[in-house]
């Protein structure tokens, strides 16, 4: 079974130990695994072969999309969304650096420290508002690893049928190996 992006969520707190404080909104995450970039240090030495040690990772600016409203939405969840575009954009107007949690439906993490950047995206008739969220990675990014149970868990509580699983299942649906990734 594959796994779902739904349910990934970012959270931000002023410090790596302190509360992460949930962003909401968020529909687009980038991509957080990157390559070292390689040092050439090929010498005389290596005859027929170029040799290359690990360099720094890259990241680039890490860019996220979210809503600034939703039509569906409750009262308290535009309230969350609006909340969260305005302390993103406190952190950027009084350049606080903020550290970040990506987590997702397997429970699995990534973690690390930039400089926040949020601003309104155009729009047009029969669009929601949205904003860009963008983020340096200034610290290591460090991963942790979900589990299979966790996926369990999930399908279990989103399962419509009522019907109860064990830690063992990977949930319902179509099993055969076609969509997504399958």
């Amino acid at each position: 079974m594959e796994f779902s992006s739904q349910g990934i969520t970012l959270s931000v707190s002023t410090t790596e130990d302190g509360t992460y404080r949930p962003m909401y909104g968020f529909f687009s995450v980038p991509d957080l695994g990157k390559d070292d970039e390689g040092v050439d240090v090929t010498n005389f030495a290596h005859r027929t072969t170029k040799k290359i040690s690990s360099g720094v990772k890259d990241y680039d600016n890490l860019i996220f999309d979210a809503y600034i409203n939703i039509k569906e939405a409750s009262e308290s969840e535009t309230t969350q969304i609006l909340e969260s575009y305005k302390y993103l954009r406190q952190a950027q107007d009084t350049g606080t650096k903020l550290w970040h949690k990506l987590t997702y439906p397997d429970g699995g993490t990534h973690t690390w420290k930039g400089s926040p950047r949020a601003w309104r995206l155009a729009s047009n008739i029969k669009e929601a508002l949205k904003f860009r969220y963008s983020t340096t990675v200034e610290s290591d990014m460090t991963e942790t690893y979900g589990s299979l149970s966790a996926q369990s868990t999930q399908s279990a509580q989103s399962s419509s049928t009522g019907t109860e699983t064990t830690g063992t299942e990977t949930g319902g649906g179509d099993n055969s190996g076609e969509g997504a990734g399958g």
